[in-house]
């Protein structure tokens, strides 16, 4: 668990009191069992780089962030986390939202959406056209079938393993899936591509 300032810390730690969720004592970034979840509050930069240094310590741990008073989590962390939720959640939220990211089931808070599409929009190269088409003007080339039934649900916010069940695929495959996906649009990250999705008409599944 990541914060800035005890009370935080405390506080967080009292949402998940009587939950099967355990928080580690200290960073969890020297020894000690792995952790399976990293729940940051966003608050300082020094907690952002905090976060890094737990991600790259712990590749494998899924990531909740939540909104603090300075906005939304760097575009990097937004990027990589599982879930993203609203400083103000409260536990039942909070709870339910862990056992989703648990599931691999990707959670967004309601109402932060649009403050993401916000956030990534300039960096986002958009193309020329408003149609929905596959080989819409401005693709490096066009997207495959299986390339937009993968973006469709990258517009939903499946995660890749959820890709993989609904089509029957191998998750490796989805992952290149997703690469060529993010080339072909010249996107940094799955945000920027589902930004583009939805402005193209590609409804999401």
């Amino acid at each position: 668990m990541v914060a800035s300032n005890a009370l935080a810390r405390e506080g967080l730690r009292s949402h998940l009191h009587g939950s099967r969720f355990a928080v580690m004592p200290g960073d969890g970034a020297a020894g000690g069992p792995a952790p399976l979840l990293i729940v940051a509050m966003l608050d300082e930069p020094r907690s952002a780089e905090t976060v890094r240094t737990l991600r790259a310590a712990w590749p494998e741990a899924r990531l909740v962030l939540f909104t603090g008073a300075a906005g939304l989590p760097p575009e990097d962390l937004c990027a990589a986390a599982n879930g993203i939720l609203d400083g103000a959640a409260g536990p039942a939220s909070l709870i339910g939202a862990l056992e989703l990211v648990m599931e691999d089931v990707a959670v967004l808070s309601p109402g932060l959406l649009g403050r993401l599409i916000e956030h990534a929009r300039p960096a986002l190269a958009r193309p020329a056209a408003s149609s929905a088409q596959a080989a819409a003007p401005g693709l490096a080339a066009p997207l495959s079938t299986s390339e937009v039934k993968v973006l469709r649900c990258l517009a939903g916010g499946a995660s890749n393993k959820m890709i993989a069940l609904r089509y029957a695929l191998a998750e490796p495959t989805v992952k290149i899936h997703v690469k060529n996906i993010l080339r072909k649009l010249k996107a940094q990250n799955r945000t920027q591509a589902a930004i583009w999705a939805r402005e193209n008409g590609l409804h999401p599944l």
